[in-house]
């Protein structure tokens, strides 16, 4: 299992902790028109070979960023980077999201405060970067799983297409406390990191002539002519609608197959 790290505001900082180096080294990327991965050597590691510097990383993080002013956040161009990461080493994977704010900062993805009479709208997408994004990451295989710690609004309506595309899980962690929460963080993430996994899956529904498939619910993006998640586990379900247009005869049944195909990591 290989791991990386980057954290955000309104730049990008990918760590190399490769096992070779001293202390974890910070590349800062402020231009996203053009994202690249900057390093591809030491930024996707295997977890016990570099379990000292990935150990070091975590506690300076805080430290490093504890004096860190409010500023307009990104989010889009982070999923962009771990995507375009796994692009870089050929290989499908999870990407885990920790977020807090309403991601305001000029350009792809930004979002702004809905202030609307008409409630409705608020469930539905501002832009269509997030949409288009989800659908990048499924073709790679590229789940992303949302970790929101957040008091006030942060338009989950958008920031939530790219996990329930790509098959990812949200957990919403409102009026985060560390003394009172931090338990079902831990136990959240632990779960998380347990579940065994099917990547790059695909789903086709197939049955008799006079009954069809019409309607399709859950969290995977929808082809023309099948379901297709970034990753499925045990936890997710899928739900399908039929229509029959023709008399139903007992004695025949109903014959209906489910093929799902998807590739471990084993």
């Amino acid at each position: 299992v290989r791991v990386g790290f980057l954290t955000y505001n309104d730049v990008l900082h990918f760590y190399n902790v490769k096992s070779s180096l001293v202390q974890p080294q910070m590349i800062v990327m402020t231009d996203f028109s053009d994202m690249t991965t900057p390093m591809f050597d030491g930024f996707l590691v295997n977890v016990k070979e570099s379990a000292a510097l990935i150990n070091n990383l975590l506690d300076r993080i805080p430290l490093l960023f504890a004096d860190t002013p409010e500023v307009d956040v990104l989010f889009g161009p982070a999923i962009q980077a771990g995507l375009e990461a796994l692009k870089a080493a050929e290989c499908f994977g999870k990407l885990f999201i920790f977020h807090s704010s309403l991601p305001t900062l000029a350009g792809q993805g930004t979002l702004r405060n809905r202030n609307t009479g008409k409630e409705q709208s608020l469930f539905q997408p501002q832009a269509s970067y997030y949409q288009m994004l989800a659908k990048q990451c499924v073709q790679q295989g590229c789940c992303v799983d949302l970790f929101l710690f957040s008091d006030q609004h942060v338009d989950m309506s958008s920031l939530l297409l790219v996990t329930f595309k790509t098959g990812g899980s949200l957990y919403n962690y409102s009026n985060f406390k560390a003394r009172e929460d931090a338990e079902k963080f831990q136990g959240d993430i632990q779960r998380n990191v347990e579940k065994v996994l099917g990547f790059k899956a695909a789903m086709n529904v197939h049955t008799r002539k006079g009954i069809r498939a019409t309607k399709y619910y859950g969290s995977f993006h929808m082809t023309s002519s099948e379901m297709e998640l970034a990753a499925i586990d045990s936890d997710k379900a899928l739900v399908v609608e039929f229509k029959h247009y023709g008399k139903l005869h007992e004695e025949y049944g109903v014959p209906i197959q489910f093929v799902l195909l998807y590739t471990t990591v084993h």
